[in-house]
Parts: structure tokens; C-alpha cells; sequence
């Protein structure tokens, strides 16, 4: 009898563990990492970004996503393939808080507002009279570096945003986590960093002048 007793007392443990050891697998399973809250941030940032997009003013990033802080600059570089004038964008790290960001690439409303100081000098003072020069390596040498020089007018050195409402963006990035880096690689090529040159970002071209070569199509009666 005692063995019988001994017997049933141990299968009732045994049922007992199985049934914990069961619970406490399917909790294992079902058990999920939490988001921490710089993600739950970042999904809500995601969500109202998509409500942005390229040929948008800056005021309207800013109604949706305003800044935590004044973004940092880093202006227009002159960057010249094949012979033709190029442009990386100016691009600015758009801090939504201490832990999420944004990189944005801008058309400038106003280039003159990141100017380099020495360049307006440059253009405000007349150039001296000089006598015609022999073309030697020197001196062409010389003549590249000044054209580079025009080209590059722009600050070099990571700026303060202007945040002029009127720039128009070119790109944005997704939302980041990470810590942004103090210089950052630029995201766009363009022909035109600022609205000044002619062609405005998310407008339709204006026809330009027909070229002397063309020849207009024959009239048919």
C-alpha cells in the first residue's frame, strides 16, 4: 500500500513539473524584446515623414518635423566631372532629438547667405590693369586655380543653418538612431544649388533660346 502511495505521489510531481516546464516554455515563446523609447520615437518620426517629400520647402519639413536645435551646414563644393560645372548639395543633419536625426539635401533659396567673406571682396573690388601675359604652364596653371577658386565660392567648413524657409529639398534620408557624424557624405550631385541659377527644383523648365544652328521645320502647304 505504501509503495502504491509512494508510487502515485512521485507521477503527480512528474505531472506537475511537466505542466510548469510546458508553461514556462510557450512564455519563452511568446516573450518579445520592449522597444525602447528612442524607437517607439523613431517609428512615429518615420510615420509623419513619409507625409514629406523632394520639391517641399523647408517650412513644410519643419511644420511636420521641426528641429530640436539649429541644424548644422555643410554648404554647396564645387565638384566638376568631365569638364562640366557639378555641385555636391548643400546637406544639414536635422536633429529631431538627442537621438534621432535626419541628413537633408537643400536647394538654396539664397547662396549668398553661405558665402565665403574673402569671395565678396573678391567680386566688390575692380581688378587691377594688367598688361597681356605669355601663356606658359605657370600661368595657366595659375588661371585654373582662380576659376576654381570662383567656382568654390561657397564656405567650406560646417556652418550654422540659415534655415531660410523658401530652400526647397532635393532629398531626405530615413530616420537614424546613431549619433551623426560631424561631416557627413554628401548625398546629392546637381548642377544648381541654389534657385538663383535658373532651374528650380520641382518646377518645370523654362524653354531656353533656340540655338543658332537650328533650323526650324519646313512649312507644308
Amino acid at each position: 500500500m505504501g509503495t502504491t502511495r509512494t508510487l502515485m505521489v512521485s507521477m503527480m510531481r512528474a505531472a506537475v513539473a511537466a505542466v510548469l516546464c510546458g508553461a514556462g516554455f510557450t512564455s519563452c515563446a511568446s516573450f518579445q524584446k520592449e522597444k525602447s523609447g528612442a524607437e517607439l520615437r523613431k517609428e512615429g518620426y518615420e510615420a509623419l515623414l513619409k507625409t514629406v517629400k523632394a520639391g517641399m520647402y523647408r517650412r513644410q519639413l519643419y511644420a511636420v518635423l521641426p528641429p530640436c536645435e539649429k541644424p548644422k551646414a555643410q554648404p554647396p563644393s564645387f565638384c566638376g566631372i568631365g569638364g562640366v560645372t557639378m555641385y555636391w548639395a548643400h546637406q544639414e543633419t536635422h536633429k529631431l532629438d538627442p537621438e534621432c536625426h535626419l541628413t537633408v539635401c537643400y536647394q538654396l533659396k539664397n547662396g549668398g547667405e553661405y558665402r565665403r567673406r574673402n569671395e565678396w571682396a573678391l567680386r566688390t573690388t575692380k581688378p587691377p590693369a594688367t598688361k597681356p601675359f605669355a601663356l606658359t604652364p605657370d600661368t595657366i596653371d595659375a588661371l585654373l586655380k582662380a576659376e576654381a577658386f570662383v567656382l568654390t565660392e561657397f564656405a567650406e567648413d560646417e556652418v550654422p543653418s540659415k534655415e531660410n524657409p523658401d530652400d526647397i529639398i532635393m532629398s531626405i534620408s530615413g530616420v537614424h538612431l546613431t549619433s551623426p557624424l560631424s561631416k557627413q557624405i554628401p548625398m546629392e550631385i546637381t548642377i544648381s544649388p541654389t534657385q538663383q541659377q535658373g532651374f528650380i527644383l520641382g518646377r518645370r523648365t523654362e524653354k531656353g533660346p533656340d540655338l543658332p544652328m537650328t533650323v526650324e521645320p519646313a512649312k507644308t502647304r
